[in-house]
């Protein structure tokens, strides 16, 4: 399957996408809401302060609820991870504390890494140093990095759900959400969230130097102490700050 539709399809990615009409939640109404082009769109992050508690638990067998999850591991706030194919397997370099799910792949969209060695903050990367990983994950495309806005190779583009793992100047990482407020798995164009990440981190404070594309669309979920996103299909992992 052509990696160009993966961003234009998400059932093309996660089959079995289960039939339901998104309606927002009251949690979800209560967000903030950015303007960009002339559109409105809400959004939520939260901001990882201590790296140690930072963990990614793979789903790609299980499919397990994400809320169970969440619950089972004792997240305080939570988020997708990466993609993966109709196999069930990670799009592209997976693996957690030491146990290697996936390879590398070469692509013009899956085209970064989010990684950490032992208890030290994550990094956002274009490649993958050798190392022992505490997890490593291949995601993308990179969207911003050292605070400029990367080029995007991108076809048929349409607007869903977004989520968004971050690096801030503090060498903080910083996870976001980035949807339609009337209609949750709806969002933004891919091309239009640099921008709009420029736009939450200048408004916030973030200071966010870079920005990588997680999964998006029905296979995502975000969880924090004022929003709570569910899946429609299973997402492949989950970012969990306990």
């Amino acid at each position: 399957m052509a990696l160009m539709s993966f961003f234009a399809r998400s059932d093309a990615i996660h089959p079995n996408v289960a039939i339901a009409i998104p309606t927002p939640t009251q949690e979800a109404q209560k967000e903030n809401t950015v303007f960009v082009n002339g559109t409105a769109y809400t959004y939520d992050y939260f901001t990882v302060t201590d790296p140690a508690t930072l963990s990614l638990i793979p789903n790609f067998s299980k499919k397990e609820d994400a809320k169970k999850l969440f619950d089972e591991n004792g997240c305080t706030s939570a988020i997708n991870g990466g993609f993966y194919d109709t196999a069930n397997k990670p799009l592209g370099e997976f693996q957690v504390n030491g146990t290697y799910y996936s390879g590398q792949i070469q692509s013009d969209l899956v085209n970064g890494f989010v990684w950490a060695v032992a208890s030290d903050s994550a990094m956002i990367s274009s490649d993958l140093p050798y190392a022992s990983y505490r997890y490593a994950m291949q995601t993308g495309p990179i969207l911003l990095f050292d605070g400029n806005v990367m080029p995007l190779s991108i076809h048929n583009d349409v607007g869903a759900r977004r989520m968004i793992a971050a690096k801030n100047m503090e060498n903080q990482l910083v996870f976001l959400a980035i949807y339609n407020g009337d209609s949750v798995f709806d969002g933004p164009k891919l091309a239009d969230v640099p921008q709009i990440v420029q736009t939450i981190s200048a408004k916030e404070h973030l200071n966010i130097a870079d920005a990588i594309n997680l999964d998006g669309g029905d296979a995502s979920v975000f969880y924090s102490a004022k929003t709570s996103l569910s899946e429609l299909s299973p997402v492949g992992s989950l970012f969990c700050v306990q």
